[in-house]
This record gives structure tokens, C-alpha cells and sequence, in this order.
């Protein structure tokens, strides 16, 4: 009987002490913020060089910083945020990794396009090293969204309670109206894979009565190849807003078209009769990928040909500048 009660009594005290330590303090570590590291700002062009010309509509400059850590303070999850202007938008929301003189990793920044804000979060580097500086550059445009005439703009970073002065730019503008019977395009997508470009060809954005309408894209960069798997094109409406062409009613179309597409021998484009516009535009949108790695401020220039009333023909050649920033 005492050893029943001995094996009861050494089974309460047990279930006693795992309910008394789930009401025990939890020890928490939290991410510091650290917005005193950031020392200076400022504003170069794409090529990193003194910005003295005004910006057109969605023309890319870079956005620096240079950073200076204290010894034996920041740990490892610790975050610095910079803000941008309501002005500056981010013209490639890519993730960066900022590096000292020495290439170690420092941090990693999240570029939030949605927030306009730079979040660094540092490595375990910091934690065992004095001295870390160095310094990290982003590529921004204008927000002609936000900015809807010629006007110069005072570049303000935010970084907690301070307010840091890139410099002043000055944006030409929107443009006027033009004729767009072919227009090429490309830009970087912050989730695509390395070597990833994705491309834009905008048809009959005038909303003419064109008959008889091919399409022909190629690079004339070398070792880019088309991805077919990502093609896709939409029938649109087209108008002008601000100094942009802005597009409603799409109607996606990729299931009529697709088995149209020509891709070419070599991989590097497509063929692609769209017949007659009867007054529509077309949206075409799809990926290329390098078979190499490419570097930032490398350029890839591609060709869209579209012919058009029997012997029209109208050329728009997109070159990009590949960005890495850093």
C-alpha cells in the first residue's frame, strides 16, 4: 500500500512541476533596430557617376548609403529600415546583400516596393567583428504616379528619427501622346530566378485598324534564349494617362495564339501573326534567360518587328541594363 502512495504522490509531483513551469517567464531574445549606422545618403546615375541631368519617366538612377557598425553592439537578426520619399519608387525590388572592403556578408536587405522601404538584417559576421563599414546602393526611378509634372524633388531617406538628404533631382516630366503602333519593353521581377528578364510588346496602343499583323522578336544579344513556357498575350484596351499608356479590359487570348508561335531555330525569339487589330491592342508578355551569368550594367538588347497592311513595317528595339545592386 505505501509504495502505491509513494508511486501516486512521485506522479503528482511530477504533472505539479510541468504546469508550474508552462506559468514560468519565457526568456526572449528580440531583434534590435540600429538606425544610427546609416552615415550619409545620396544619388548617382545607373552607371554610379555624378547624376546632372534630369530623369525622364521611368529612368533608373541609384540610391546609396554608407554604413559604419559599432564594435561588439549589433547581433546577429538586428535590423536597420531606410525609407523612401512618397516621391522615389524602387525600379528593381531584387533582395541585395551588403558586403565590407573585404566581400564578407554583413546583412541582407528586403526591398518592400508595396512600403517603399529598405529592411537590413545583419549576419553573424557583425558579431565577431570591429570595424565593419561599408557601403550599398539601390536602383530607384521617380513615382510618376506621385509625380505628375516637371519639377525638382529633394530625395529624403527616412531612417528612424532621422531624416537624411540624398540630394535634389529633377524629373523632366511626363511626355506627350505619341504614336505607338509596336512598343518593346523589359524590366527584372524580384521572385524570377538568376538571369531572368521578362519582356513586354505592346501592340496597336493608337487602336488603328491594322490587316494582316505579324509579330517577329529576336535578340541580338547573344546566349539569351525565349522561354515559351512563359508567353502569354491579351487582348486590351489602350489609353493614354500622364504620360503613360495604361491598358483595361484584357481579355487573355494565349489559348488562341499559342499554337500559332513560332519559336525561332536557335531558341532566341518567336514568330507570331496576330491577323487584323479591328481596332484592338495586345498586351504580349514572356521570360528569357541567360545561359551565363550575367553582371550589373551588363546591356541585352532585343528586337520586336511588326508588319503590317501588306508592306508596313515599324521596329522597337529594348535594350536592358541588368542590375545587381548591392
Amino acid at each position: 500500500m505505501n509504495k502505491k502512495i509513494r508511486s501516486w504522490i512521485q506522479i503528482l509531483i511530477l504533472c505539479l512541476g510541468v504546469i508550474l513551469q508552462s506559468f514560468a517567464p519565457l526568456t526572449q531574445v528580440h531583434a534590435t533596430e540600429y538606425n544610427d549606422v546609416i552615415t550619409s545618403v545620396g544619388v548617382e546615375n545607373r552607371s554610379g557617376e555624378a547624376l546632372t541631368q534630369g530623369l525622364d519617366i521611368w529612368q533608373e538612377f541609384r540610391l546609396t548609403a554608407d554604413f559604419v557598425l559599432p564594435d561588439n553592439t549589433v547581433h546577429e537578426g538586428d535590423t536597420t529600415t531606410l525609407q523612401l520619399p512618397s516621391e522615389i519608387t524602387f525600379s528593381n525590388s531584387s533582395d541585395i546583400e551588403l558586403r565590407d572592403a573585404s566581400n564578407n556578408l554583413v546583412a541582407t536587405g528586403r526591398l518592400d516596393a508595396a512600403s517603399k522601404t529598405i529592411t537590413l538584417t545583419y549576419t553573424k559576421f557583425v558579431e565577431n567583428n570591429s570595424g565593419v563599414r561599408g557601403k550599398f546602393f539601390v536602383y530607384v526611378r521617380v513615382d510618376h504616379d506621385v509625380v505628375s509634372e516637371e519639377k525638382d524633388v529633394d530625395v529624403n531617406i527616412t531612417v528612424g528619427h532621422r531624416v537624411l538628404f540624398a540630394g535634389k533631382i529633377r524629373y523632366n516630366g511626363p511626355p506627350g501622346k505619341y504614336d505607338s503602333k509596336i512598343e518593346k519593353s523589359s524590366f527584372q521581377y524580384k521572385d524570377d530566378e538568376k538571369n531572368v528578364i521578362r519582356y513586354n510588346i505592346t501592340v496597336n496602343r493608337n487602336m488603328a485598324n491594322y490587316s494582316d499583323v505579324t509579330i517577329k522578336d529576336a535578340f541580338s544579344s547573344p546566349n539569351m534564349t525565349f522561354l515559351p513556357d512563359t508567353f502569354r498575350i491579351y487582348k486590351v484596351d489602350w489609353s493614354w494617362n500622364n504620360g503613360d499608356w495604361k491598358w483595361t479590359n484584357a481579355q487573355d487570348m494565349t489559348e488562341t495564339f499559342k499554337n500559332q508561335l513560332v519559336v525561332n531555330a536557335n531558341g532566341d525569339g518567336f514568330t507570331l501573326p496576330l491577323g487584323d487589330t479591328n481596332g484592338f491592342g495586345y498586351m504580349i508578355e514572356y521570360r528569357a534567360k541567360a545561359n551565363y551569368d550575367l553582371v550589373d550594367g551588363e546591356e541585352i538588347t532585343n528586337v520586336a518587328n511588326m508588319s503590317y497592311n501588306g508592306s508596313e513595317n515599324e521596329q522597337s528595339t529594348s535594350t536592358r541594363t541588368y542590375q545587381i545592386a548591392g
